[in-house]
């Protein structure tokens, strides 16, 4: 008898800390995040757009790493013939 009761005891306590743990959570946990303030200047925007313009966004950087980043770049600064 004194087994079962332990049995029982144990059982509601394990039960009772699944509980607890879940509702101390809440489903999701909170993070706070610093607030990010975007760069309106014009030096900010001028990178912006010259980093857009040398990515090739007809190739998946998955699969093709080097030509997405480089590929527009390779076409737009072409190395001249006595240097290459």
């Amino acid at each position: 008898m004194d087994e079962l009761c332990l049995l029982k005891v144990f059982s509601l306590t394990q039960v009772y800390f699944c509980l607890f743990s879940m509702g101390a959570t809440n489903g999701s946990p909170t993070v706070n995040m610093p607030e990010r303030k975007m760069c309106n200047t014009t030096e900010c925007q001028e990178r912006a757009t010259f980093l857009l313009d040398i990515i090739d966004n007809s190739t998946n950087p998955c699969d093709d790493f080097d030509q997405y980043i480089c590929d527009k770049w390779i076409q737009k600064h072409p190395i001249p013939e006595d240097q290459s």
